[in-house]
């Protein structure tokens, strides 16, 4: 077993997948960068890659039967991937897939009640791993075994199906998704302290790595809605208010411009209690 892992982190070294990731820290050894040599990351998911000479592949069985490797089937709880040797079948790892410890049914619940009308998980897992996850945090609509292009199809769909009054936001990582992004109305990118390349296509960074704030933050987007039309009629109204009266003469200018300055610093200092009094799980924004 240790020296499959050993070969799979290799082989998962230049990998920007979370498989990868994971199989990298899996691994407590140092990997020699200097062996590895021809790295591909393809998008039927898997990896090919030449260690010492020794052609490499690691991905998922359709991955490995595209390049004519023989997989053995059977039912598996989680997601496979197999591991040729020049040619020779390997081996296979099951990675488990578990979500985050605040991704629960109530926390769905509380995104329900804060206004969002469907819910739906796409993901380039396994379908039944995605079943089951799906099953257990109570997501009806689920898309699964999907690569970039698919996932960007069925944000289209989806786009497609709501009401021209509704908004579509997609709420991911922020690793390798800004096409994802693009095709949402709203991009909301957790774990944003990894965010460069995606800043200019999200609309929400969440910095931290999780999703427990989203139902905060559509509340306090709401309030700051709230606000902002609120001000905009009052400021509109003091200045209809103080051209009529300078236009009689009744208001000098020089109080009119102050008294204007003031209402919109009022306005404006009222909006930041927003923040203030929203009730955040840990402090930050």
């Amino acid at each position: 077993p240790s020296t499959f892992l050993k070969v799979a982190a290799y082989a998962s070294a230049g990998g920007t997948s979370r498989y990868s990731k994971a199989i990298v820290s899996a691994y407590d050894g140092e990997i020699t960068k200097e062996l590895i040599s021809d790295f591909a990351e393809h998008p039927s998911g898997g990896l090919s890659v030449s260690l010492g000479g020794i052609r490499i592949l690691l991905g998922l069985d359709s991955f490995l039967e595209e390049n004519g490797i023989e997989v053995p089937g059977g039912a598996i709880e989680g997601t496979a991937l197999h591991l040729s040797v020049d040619g020779v079948y390997a081996g296979r790892m099951v990675l488990g897939e578990a979500p985050k410890e605040e991704a629960t049914r109530e926390y769905f619940a509380s995104l329900n009640a804060a206004g969002a009308s469907r819910i739906a998980m796409i993901s380039g897992d396994r379908r039944e791993a995605d079943r089951i996850i799906a099953s257990k945090l109570g997501i009806d609509e689920y898309y699964a075994e999907c690569d970039e292009s698919d996932m960007t199809a069925r944000i289209a769909e989806i786009k497609a199906r709501i009401d021209k009054r509704g908004k579509l936001a997609l709420i991911a990582d922020s690793d390798n998704t800004h096409r994802l992004f693009e095709a949402a109305d709203i991009g909301i990118a957790v774990n944003g302290i990894a965010a460069h390349a995606e800043l200019p296509k999200t609309a929400v960074i969440v910095m931290e790595d999780g999703i427990g704030r989203i139902p905060d933050l559509i509340g306090v987007s709401r309030k700051v809605k709230h606000y902002v039309l609120a001000g905009l009629l009052i400021c509109c109204f003091v200045k209809l208010l103080l051209m009529a009266l300078s236009a009689i003469g009744y208001c000098p200018i020089w109080f009119g411009m102050l008294l204007d300055f003031a209402v919109s610093l009022i306005l404006l200092l009222n909006c930041t209690r927003i923040c203030a009094k929203a009730k955040f799980r840990k402090a930050g924004a």
